[in-house]
């Protein structure tokens, strides 16, 4: 993406934050299907899109736990 920018998707229930590259359909699909890897929430419904970012440039902003 432009910028370097990355979709951020955010689990619901512990706050995590996924930053994906080169967002496309195959990919939102994945995220979609995949538990949180920090909380271990299910994923049918969990993840939000937050919006834009940079996982660089915004390290301390976001959960990385």
């Amino acid at each position: 993406m432009e910028n370097n920018n990355e979709v951020i998707f955010q689990c619901r229930k512990c706050e995590h934050n996924l930053f994906v590259e080169d967002i496309n359909l195959k990919l939102i699909d994945r995220v979609s299907k995949m538990d949180c890897p920090n909380c271990g929430q299910r994923p049918y419904g969990n993840w939000l899109l937050v919006g834009l970012g940079n996982s660089e440039e915004q390290r301390e902003d976001y959960n990385w736990q």
